[in-house]
């Protein structure tokens, strides 16, 4: 199944502008929601204003120096669009922390600066093996980025039918493995 969010890169990297153009069509509404999402959430006093800014800055970084951050970008990994929804949703937690947008990349930070954040958790720790990488990933976006089931559905290319079925899931392989417990319907 082709996700909406499918979407070649290689051209926009090569410096193609209509693609460049096309790929920003076709992600500003994702990368908008995460952005207002995230500041909704944390300040009640919102300008619409600012929301757009960041979506600014969001495709800012991912064009500056030669493209850098978009290059960075393996699918491997993730699928565009998770990619996207990380890069979107930093730019508004920079815009919150700092009250600006920090147009510079992390990666060009004086490394001595940085706060030594290993000890920091940042999401659950599921149980190792017990939860399929989907599973893990659905669990994720849902409790640790509180992400509405729409959004992550939106963002996996998945019905939210089928995202509540792998949560659904996965609470049982959890209490399971935890507890022992029956599984509940």
């Amino acid at each position: 199944m082709q996700s909406l969010y499918d979407f070649d890169i290689a051209p926009c990297l090569a410096g193609d502008s209509r693609a460049w153009s096309l790929f920003v069509g076709r992600f500003a509404g994702l990368v908008h929601t995460v952005a207002l999402r995230v500041m909704r959430t944390r300040r009640k006093d919102l300008d619409r204003a600012q929301v757009r800014d960041v979506v600014r800055c969001v495709f800012l970084r991912l064009a500056r120096k030669d493209a850098r951050l978009l290059r960075g970008f393996d699918p491997e990994r993730c699928s565009l669009a998770t990619f996207l929804v990380v890069v979107a949703r930093s730019t508004a937690l920079d815009f919150l922390r700092y009250g600006f947008l920090n147009a510079e990349p992390l990666d060009d930070f004086d490394t001595a600066a940085r706060c030594d954040s290993s000890g920091m958790i940042f999401e659950p720790g599921f149980p190792e093996g017990v939860l399929t990488e989907r599973q893990h990933l659905v669990m994720l976006l849902l409790f640790a980025k509180e992400y509405e089931v729409a959004t992550v559905a939106e963002i996996l290319g998945i019905t939210p039918q089928t995202v509540r079925s792998i949560k659904h899931e996965a609470v049982k392989r959890l209490r399971f493995h935890t507890r022992g417990l029956p599984a509940f319907n």
